[in-house]
């Protein structure tokens, strides 16, 4: 059973710090922080956050999550201690990515910590942006289903 909730909003609607705790990497904790404010900002509480997050045999660094549908993007936060990005490593990488999809119905994207360093914002948003319309395509593909089987 997957926790949903562990990166959500608490009543107060702010966010738990719990998740912040399980990041592995400063990277990663920057990326967490810079997505809680963007989904609060966005007004998206359908969405949350979680670190460490197993999918299958993988591990995902930040996963968000939709309230209705589970998981709908795998975030890697690629520093050089575990991909310094050699050719074998980052066919490895997609390989990896494919088979999240194919199995698993989940999108993953990819930063660099130059990056989220450099544009932790512009990380954020265009994650937040992704989780949002892959949440309405799937909202969109639930009706149609539910206007053919009524």
């Amino acid at each position: 059973s997957r926790e949903l909730s562990a990166g959500g909003l608490l009543p107060n609607g702010v966010f738990s710090m719990s998740v912040i705790s399980k990041c592995q990497s400063p990277i990663e904790s920057s990326l967490v922080s810079y997505l809680q404010k963007t989904i609060a900002n966005e007004d998206a509480h359908n969405l949350t956050l979680d670190c460490q997050f197993r999918v299958g045999k993988y591990k995902i660094d930040i996963i968000i999550l939709d309230s209705n549908y589970g998981p709908v993007i795998a975030i890697e936060c690629d520093g050089h201690e575990f991909h310094s990005r050699t050719k074998e490593q980052a066919a490895r990488d997609r390989r990896r990515d494919r088979e999240i999809l194919d199995e698993h119905e989940i999108v993953t994207v990819r930063f660099t910590g130059s990056e989220i360093f450099n544009d932790p914002e512009g990380c954020s948003s265009y994650c937040v942006g992704m989780a949002k319309n892959i949440s309405y395509q799937r909202f969109l593909i639930e009706m149609g289903m539910n206007a053919v089987m009524a």
